[in-house]
C-alpha cells in the first residue's frame, strides 16, 4: 500500500525506476498476501 500512496502522491512527477520499483514492491506483496491466505485457509480446513 505505502508504494501505491507514493505513486498517488508522486503521480507523473515519478521517473521511471520508482515506478518500475512500485510496481515490484505492489506485485510482491499481492503475491504474498495471496500466498498466506491460501497456507492459513488451508490450515484451517486440515485442523478439522
Amino acid at each position: 500500500m505505502p508504494s501505491l500512496c507514493f505513486m498517488k502522491i508522486v503521480g507523473k512527477k515519478a521517473t521511471a525506476t520508482q515506478v518500475a520499483l512500485s510496481v515490484v514492491i505492489t506485485t510482491f506483496g499481492v503475491i504474498c498476501g495471496i500466498l498466506g491466505t491460501y497456507s492459513s485457509v488451508q490450515n484451517i480446513v486440515n485442523s478439522y
